[in-house]
């Protein structure tokens, strides 16, 4: 399990580390562009994953609003067409509930393998019991 943690921030600090250089970059070459108002500084506390805060006790749940990045609006891959992709805050909502579900299974997942472990460390204790006694 801490390989996979370790993975995944790897890749999100490479993904961070990419994202700065071509911010870098547009910035350099086209300072207050029409990328600039949807495209901001990526700081170290915009990246995470879309949750509240635990330092945060002063906003609840209700009231609590993502980073930025969770609500840029993505730029269409066909280079004819040009346009812009909204993301409206229905299929912001539907990719939330799809993120939570994934996120969900994992836990489960995780707490099951937990559980499995538990039960192999009480088999093996007993097995070195047993062989103890044999002897």
């Amino acid at each position: 399990m801490l390989g996979l943690y370790k993975h995944f921030n790897n890749k999100a600090d490479h993904a961070a580390q990419k994202y700065h250089v071509a911010w870098c970059a547009l910035s350099t070459l086209d300072p207050g562009g029409s990328w600039a108002g949807r495209l901001k500084e990526l700081t170290p506390k915009d990246v995470s994953g879309p949750s509240r805060d635990p330092d945060d006790s002063t906003t609840s749940n209700s009231r609590y609003k993502p980073s930025w990045i969770w609500l840029v609006q993505r730029v269409a891959q066909s280079s004819h067409s040009g346009s812009e992709l909204h993301i409206g805050e229905d299929e912001f909502n539907e990719n939330m509930c799809v993120e939570w579900a994934k996120a969900r299974a994992r836990m489960m997942r995780w707490k099951e393998e937990l559980l499995l472990i538990q039960e192999e460390m009480r088999r093996v204790i007993a097995y070195h019991k047993w062989i103890a006694d044999w002897w």
